[in-house]
């Protein structure tokens, strides 16, 4: 749900600059329970939007919609039309639900009934909408569901503070990072410190796989001993960012997450002593002494869609190259590893969409050095709804590259074939 102001001017609230579209939407039917309203436009007319309140009951706002149609047309409003506030994007459901509020005692939540959506290239106009709403005196909601007995959880006592960690590491919290959360360091017992977290992956989507549990992390405080934490004082302590890289065999992979960029820990002082890293073996003697190993740099962006008018998903795109660019080296990847060998051999992993209607060749150089060329298919038209709106090639080489000051640069060349087209990068590793 979105959060909008409630503006009550009684049970129907008909948002509109003139009575026509009060017009379209009729009571068809009521009982002691219910109201059903119907909209019809059959003459496609594109009009500004409807609002009304409905109760809610339960947590859940009462209505649903018993039937429509949607058409599309093809969008003829001008840009400055764009501007005004009247209609919505397609982006909005045709019923769409805002945040509930209260109307003369009674939770109420605003409804916004879209007669006419737009987006780049066409206006999505309803035809026929038939919607009920039960009426405020019918106890039973429209989905019944069962009571469970309440879990006692860490947060149901003490005070918590959020702490979000964006990349794998070791971090450290001060006197002064305690002040900033709004703890005095002076009036706690650093003994009693504790954090706590699940560590941030993705949960499972399967409601029977297992999910992880809340759990107290093992940390380190440093100067708490005389149980004051004093200037000199700190925890420490190691988190992970909410993205997933690990290892097969020879090949290193990566997995973003697809709802949050950071991961949270929670800190809490709490009334007995926290968990504590404690040394496991300190006798053992070394038979062996590393010095080199391979490590993991890796790209992956959430930044665009391959169609602008698509706006959800799980998958997104990262950098975009234009035809504007076309026959023209762009750099999409420069780093500086530190600590890299010199003659170290680079394997380079990656995945490239392509739009266009023809084939779209790509060259791939590493610094400055030929590493691959790929070629992307062509797609069957820039507008089709049912076929892809682009098509994928995903390679992998290994070079031994010249580095200068541990500076990885990947740059990409394509020969665009019209002004519509488009390459993606979707991931580099």
């Amino acid at each position: 749900m979105r959060f909008s102001p409630l503006l009550f001017c009684g049970w129907l609230l008909l948002v509109c600059s003139n009575s026509v579209i009060a017009q379209s939407i009729q009571v068809v039917a009521e009982t002691s329970s219910f109201i059903d309203y119907e909209l019809k436009n059959d003459e496609l007319r594109v009009l500004p939007s409807s609002s009304m309140l409905v109760p809610f009951i339960n947590g859940i706002p009462q209505f649903k919609i018993v039937e429509q149609s949607i058409t599309s047309i093809s969008n003829t409003l001008g840009a400055h039309e764009k501007m005004l506030p009247v209609l919505s994007s397609d982006s909005s459901a045709v019923i769409e639900i805002f945040d509930k509020g209260f109307y003369k005692g009674s939770e109420v939540a605003p409804i916004r009934i879209h007669i006419a959506r737009y987006n780049q290239s066409e206006l999505l106009v309803t035809r026929y909408l038939k919607f009920r709403v039960y009426k405020a005196t019918e106890l039973t909601p429209i989905k019944q569901t069962t009571k469970k007995k309440a879990i006692s959880l860490p947060f149901a006592e003490g005070n918590w503070y959020k702490i979000p960690i964006s990349k794998n590491g070791i971090y450290t919290i001060d006197s002064s990072y305690l002040s900033e959360l709004g703890i005095e360091p002076s009036s706690i017992n650093p003994k009693n410190i504790q954090l706590w977290g699940t560590g941030g992956k993705v949960l499972p989507e399967a409601n029977s796989a297992p999910k992880p549990e809340f759990v107290q992390i093992p940390i380190i405080v440093e100067g708490e001993t005389d149980a004051s934490f004093d200037q000199s004082d700190r925890v420490v302590f190691y988190a992970n960012s909410p993205d997933l890289a690990y290892q097969t065999n020879e090949n290193f992979l990566h997995q973003v997450h697809p709802y949050s960029s950071v991961n949270y820990v929670f800190l809490t002082i709490g009334s007995s002593a926290g968990l504590r890293l404690t040394t496991a073996n300190a006798s053992l003697t070394p038979t062996s002494t590393t010095t080199s190993f391979e490590d993991l740099v890796w790209k992956d962006e959430d930044l665009t869609k391959s169609e602008a008018k698509i706006r959800s998903g799980r998958e997104w795109l990262g950098q975009t190259i234009n035809a504007s660019q076309s026959g023209n080296f762009v750099s999409i990847f420069k780093d500086t590893l530190s600590g890299v060998l010199p003659n170290s051999t680079v394997k380079i992993a990656g995945r490239f969409y392509g739009r266009s209607l023809s084939r779209l060749y790509t060259d791939i150089k590493l610094n400055n050095s030929s590493l691959s060329n790929v070629s992307i298919s062509a797609i069957s038209d820039f507008d089709d709804s049912v076929e892809s709106s682009a098509n994928s090639v995903t390679f992998s080489k290994s070079a031994t590259p010249t580095i200068e000051n541990g500076i990885i640069d990947i740059q990409v060349k394509t020969n665009f074939n019209s002004s519509n087209d488009q390459l993606f990068i979707d991931w580099l590793r």
